[in-house]
């Protein structure tokens, strides 16, 4: 099989990143390997058919999260491929407690012993029905930062309104954080975690904001994620290239994305260094129009 000499990801989240990090650890790629995030204009000296890639040689896997159907339309403009992926608006905080200072240790390893290797920490999760208190489903994660110091996740919180606009980037998320989203997280929050007083009810909002953020997880119409080889043929005119070269699509894992990440990058690297991959992906596709319909 002939091989690409490098491997070009459109999308530095955690699938573009599970995938470089899988071609990376692959004895049989040989091949560069390139992420490429959000940018005011994706490879602005591309004449935006992607020829100008696939003439040197490359591979190409948008990865692109609810962007994808935008970034193949801008590159792939003349392919009737339609790649249907939305974007579920959710609001998240994190921040820290008094109350939760270090990290939770694990009960199977008792003070002194040894854990051959193995990490210690635990990272707790609550998963909340919806109650008088919210309509939502909240859910908390404790967890450690970068640094170790202990930290909770909480989130949950949905936004499927019309009236929410698509940013054009990523990195535009924050400019539509809505601050009622955020003060709702914040009742949950203290009522999780929160002191509480001897009748039970909240008596204190001690918890210190790391950050806020509004993200946008890709949904496909089908509701499963789509890992795919897209052939040449359909690529629209202009788009041709080298025998080596391929494009792939790996996106629309919904609110999975770092559950499904890992498991993603093992089989694109399977798949870019032509091993039949681990696990049958052929169900996770978009339509391809018959070679007689081009």
């Amino acid at each position: 099989m002939a091989e690409a000499d490098a491997v070009v990801i459109l999308g530095g989240g955690i699938i573009g990143f599970s995938i470089a990090y899988y071609l990376s650890q692959d004895p049989h790629y040989k091949g560069r390997i390139h992420v490429v995030d959000a940018a005011d204009r994706l490879f602005e000296s591309a004449s935006g058919y992607a020829g100008g890639f696939l003439a040197r040689d490359c591979d190409i896997i948008v990865a692109a999260g609810c962007w994808t159907p935008r970034v193949w339309n801008t590159l792939f403009p003349a392919s009737p491929v339609e790649v249907r992926i939305d974007g579920l608006a959710g609001h998240s905080v994190i921040y820290r407690t008094p109350r939760y200072t270090k990290p939770f240790l694990n009960a199977a390893y008792g003070p002194g012993e040894q854990s051959h290797g193995k990490d210690q920490h635990i990272s707790y999760a609550i998963y909340c029905p919806p109650t008088r208190s919210w309509t939502y489903s909240p859910e908390a994660y404790a967890r450690l930062d970068g640094d170790g110091k202990p930290e909770i996740w909480i989130g949950g919180l949905n936004d499927n309104s019309t009236d929410l606009p698509f940013p054009d980037l990523p990195t535009d998320s924050k400019k539509l954080i809505n601050p009622e989203r955020l003060a709702e997280l914040r009742r949950a929050a203290v009522q999780l975690t929160g002191m509480t007083n001897i009748s039970g009810g909240v008596a204190e909002d001690d918890l210190e904001v790391v950050s806020e953020a509004l993200c946008f997880r890709p949904i496909s119409q089908s509701g499963v994620p789509i890992i795919q080889h897209i052939p040449h043929r359909v690529l629209g005119h202009g788009s041709h290239g080298k025998a080596g070269a391929k494009v792939w699509i790996a996106s629309g894992h919904g609110p999975w994305g770092i559950s499904m990440s890992l498991g993603t990058g093992a089989v694109m690297s399977d798949m870019i260094s032509g091993r039949k991959p681990s696990v049958d992906v052929s169900g996770l596709s978009v339509e391809l129009p018959a070679s007689s319909k081009l």
